[in-house]
């Protein structure tokens, strides 16, 4: 599912309905002001107060847009970030930490390698939706950036053997994210 799609879909639709329901507004207070007012007697204030209940609907639904998207991005990243510290991830990230070169990261059990790869995996997921913006940047480098930063060298080193073991070239966007992180290193926590 595209989660950017699905979003403005449902941001398209609540300034429809929120535009109707100005139109509404407007329409029923048209009806109240001429039977205040008398026929002929209130266009200019009708008018008025339709533009205006049609602009207030449109700020509310662009505020109710702006909020679920910042609400989205957020439960995202914590979704994400819940998996990164489950003990198997972290074990795999071990791993990787213990590896002194790259021969030692060759050296670790098919069983291990499984650890590993599920570390990289997920970050690969944060890496894509952090190039996306799916998540906000600035979360990532402040809970991540460091960690992925300080294992750069073995996590190239573990992509590096699998693509010769594969003969394919995985993790494009976690590759992506560290070249980014190499140009422009985070704070140390």
């Amino acid at each position: 599912m595209n989660v950017p799609l699905v979003r403005n879909l449902g941001w398209i639709f609540g300034v429809l309905l929120l535009l109707a329901f100005g139109a509404v507004m407007g329409a029923s207070a048209t009806t109240f002001f001429r039977v205040l007012a008398g026929p002929g007697q209130t266009k200019p204030i009708l008018e008025s107060i339709t533009a205006s209940l049609t602009a207030l609907a449109l700020i509310v639904a662009i505020a109710a847009y702006r909020f679920s998207a910042v609400k989205g991005k957020r439960d995202l990243f914590l979704t994400l970030h819940e998996h990164l510290v489950a003990p198997e991830v972290q074990e795999g990230r071990r791993l990787l930490h213990e590896a002194g070169s790259y021969s030692d990261v060759e050296a670790i059990s098919r069983k291990n390698r499984k650890l590993v790869n599920r570390s990289l995996a997920l970050y690969e997921t944060l890496a894509m939706y952090t190039l996306n913006k799916d998540v906000y940047r600035k979360d990532v480098w402040s809970a991540w950036g460091w960690t992925i930063a300080n294992l750069r060298q073995k996590i190239q080193w573990f992509m590096d053997m699998r693509e010769n073991v594969d003969e394919y070239r995985s993790w494009p966007h976690l590759r992506r994210l560290l070249t980014e992180l190499e140009k422009s290193p985070p704070r140390r926590p």
